[in-house]
């Protein structure tokens, strides 16, 4: 059975499922990050006839990109001009973020396009089976949209179908009428990644859902009638809950990944693309040499795939799997590595082996990487995002256990920062303790907390001249 944690409260929000206590799924997203799929209301700010590009203004503390072959009438790329977009990319180092005017909405049945005429079919059903449908499609869509046709349409009726269309369509509409009233806003979210994560989990596999937040836990259970028995608030989550931002940092940044049978996998991030290379290491198994090779690429294989989709890996993937020259073989490991990533929604394309044996694939870039989200710029190096997201569970931990007075030590030269993020985090959480800050001697981290049981006996051993201390709130 699945148990599933929700952490909703902090600016690092994530969902984790454990299966029998192991970590078997993982998503992550960032309080009020852009999303691919999300819809604005925008303005272009600057057009660039040699980038064949606009840049745009969306509300964001930097300005977005929309290439011309992403507009619906080029005759639009004009200074001033207030566009309807979507976002199609996030942004990335030294790329912003992507948008087009090409705007698609979707649901499990459908893709309704307003600016794309023509009608599609899901390939993995024959329409010539489907009468019906098809004429049904045809009769809900006009000269000048488009509409995709997924596969789970082919097994329902064509009432559910009905609303399902007509659903998408008033969502078009509202985001039409709200983009006149002339506001550079963000219009419609794309639904979140816990909200697909829970659409598609099967009720059967549940044992709880346990969420940090008592009014996102209220929202979910209006949203998710049949999941409403299982969902659980618990007061004291940051207690409770099985894994740390830190650990959960560690679990999913740390650089070699062991396989159950000895062999491991590496993962290495550069600029330009991850590498993940498999290593025999202390592989436990009696078979000959090409059989042994085999073997540990499948499970390789297999590893690799939940590490690029727990870690959110995009781009240029190489895999250096253990050296194979039999193509059969190759195509082995090719439809096992094909077979864990096709259950995922994010569009990749394996490309195959490449002269060297290398493995080499891309995926879409949708989300960020668990190095951006835990501020980690490479396997070793943590950046004040890291340290800062640290914090604020720290002292929703401490709030958890209320405890009267919490003591923050930090370096000279950084106190006046964290003086100005704690005061954000008292903004945000409200914490009914009292919170003094001062300066450490020799910490052997950015900054260290503690609980304090006496605050009278902390002002008195702080009271020296040459001491510093502050209670913020």
């Amino acid at each position: 059975m699945k148990k599933v944690y929700i952490q909703t409260r902090t600016n690092k929000q994530w969902l984790l499922e454990l299966t029998n206590g192991n970590i078997t799924d993982f998503h992550m997203q960032e309080k009020g990050q852009v999303q691919v799929g999300d819809m604005y209301s925008a303005v272009i700010k600057q057009v660039d006839h040699r980038l064949k590009a606009c840049f745009i203004d969306y509300g964001g503390e930097d300005h977005g990109y929309l290439p011309f072959h992403q507009l619906k009438n080029q005759s639009e790329a004009k200074q001033g001009n207030r566009v309807l977009l979507q976002v199609n990319r996030l942004a990335t180092k030294g790329k912003k973020v992507g948008f087009t005017q090409l705007i698609q909405f979707k649901n499990d049945h459908f893709v309704y396009m307003p600016f794309e005429p023509g009608l599609h079919y899901s390939t993995k059903m024959d329409k010539n089976e489907h009468p019906d449908l098809v004429q049904f499609v045809n009769n809900q869509t006009q000269d000048s949209e488009g509409l995709i046709v997924r596969t789970k349409a082919f097994h329902v009726d064509l009432t559910f179908l009905q609303s399902e269309l007509s659903s998408l369509k008033a969502r078009y509409q509202n985001m039409v009428k709200m983009h006149e009233m002339n506001m550079v806003r963000k219009l419609d979210q794309s639904t979140s990644l816990f909200s697909r994560y829970l659409q598609r989990c099967a009720l059967s596999s549940l044992e709880s859902v346990v969420c940090d937040d008592l009014n996102y836990m209220q929202q979910l259970k209006m949203e998710y009638i049949d999941l409403k028995d299982l969902l659980i608030y618990d007061r004291n989550f940051y207690l409770r809950k099985p894994y740390s931002n830190q650990l959960l940092k560690e679990h999913f940044t740390k650089r070699e990944v062991h396989l159950s049978s000895g062999a491991s996998v590496t993962v290495d991030q550069t600029e330009a693309l991850f590498v993940l290379d498999v290593n025999m290491n202390k592989y436990r198994g009696n078979l000959d040499k090409d059989r042994t090779a085999i073997d540990i690429n499948k499970q390789a294989a297999i590893a690799c795939a939940e590490q690029i989709k727990m870690r959110q890996l995009s781009g240029i993937i190489m895999i250096d799997f253990i050296n194979m020259k039999d193509k059969t073989a190759q195509k082995e490991i090719v439809d096992v590595l094909n077979e864990h990533l096709q259950v995922d929604p994010i569009s990749y394309k394996i490309l195959g082996f490449n002269e060297l044996g290398i493995m080499q694939l891309t995926r879409k870039r949708v989300h960020k990487t668990s190095y951006d989200f835990f501020g980690v710029k490479s396997n070793l190096i943590e950046t004040d995002t890291y340290y800062r997201d640290w914090l604020e569970e720290e002292l929703l931990q401490y709030q958890s256990m209320r405890v009267d007075t919490v003591h923050l030590q930090v370096e000279h030269d950084q106190l006046q920062k964290w003086k100005e993020v704690v005061k954000s985090f008292h903004e945000e959480h409200q914490f009914t303790f009292s919170l003094y800050i001062s300066v450490g001697e020799d910490l052997q981290e950015v900054f260290q907390t503690y609980k304090i049981g006496d605050e009278a006996w902390l002002l008195k051993d702080n009271k020296a001249p040459h001491k510093y201390i502050d209670k913020l709130f």
